[in-house]
């Protein structure tokens, strides 16, 4: 990898995070996708899928990283953002990072091609690979100022908003279009204007002729 940054080991900045609910508070427990990161559970699978017995299960705080290793290859880690405590599943890995590291940077960056391709080349296992925290401690990151990497977050954020109202936009205007097409059409398959048809191949002989 090359960068104007200077090249870091993830494993200078990070140490694991195994604080259990032993002592069964009620604290609400999260899933981690790969489309919103951090999700409660019961809103996720629409059900309780998690175990009545809670004591094992992980807490995690404020700026702290949760993945479940094997789904991080795609896309399944997050930095928890809320003030109360939540739990994650014990097969889950939890870890914080140095004060020097920007959550949202690192974030963006392993969700990036490079992190994805340095995540799956330290992987475990052939049948279910698996990323364990060792695995993780082997990624290099290009680590510019903390000012910078909030930057460089906040651009990175601005854009994929601007990209997701894009594509908004062009599935309004695709809406539009359709609507636009059975107003003067009707419905192509009830065809309930009885409108005579052809097939393409018909209509092109009738051209070249």
């Amino acid at each position: 990898m090359i960068s104007k940054y200077e090249i870091v080991s993830l494993g200078d900045f990070v140490r694991p995070i195994s604080l259990k609910n032993k002592i069964k508070e009620k604290i609400e427990v999260y899933s981690v996708t790969n489309s919103v990161g951090f999700k409660k559970s019961t809103e996720y699978f629409n059900k309780e899928v998690f175990s009545k017995d809670l004591s094992n299960y992980k807490v995690v705080t404020r700026n702290q990283f949760a993945y479940n290793p094997s789904r991080i290859n795609v896309g399944s880690i997050d930095y928890y953002r809320f003030d109360d405590k939540g739990l994650v599943s014990p097969l889950y890995i939890i870890f914080e990072v140095a004060e020097e590291i920007y959550p949202e940077y690192l974030l963006r960056f392993l969700k990036s091609d490079w992190g994805d391709y340095q995540i799956g080349s330290n992987t475990e296992g052939a049948v279910r690979p698996s990323l364990k925290f060792k695995g993780l401690k082997k990624i290099e990151v290009p680590l510019p100022s903390y000012t910078e990497q909030k930057k460089i977050s906040y651009l990175l954020i601005q854009v994929e908003n601007l990209i997701n109202e894009r594509k908004k936009s062009l599935l309004t205007l695709d809406e539009l279009l359709q609507s636009v097409f059975f107003d003067f059409f009707g419905d192509p398959v009830k065809n309930e204007s009885l409108h005579s048809s052809r097939t393409i191949n018909s209509l092109l002989s009738r051209i070249d002729s």
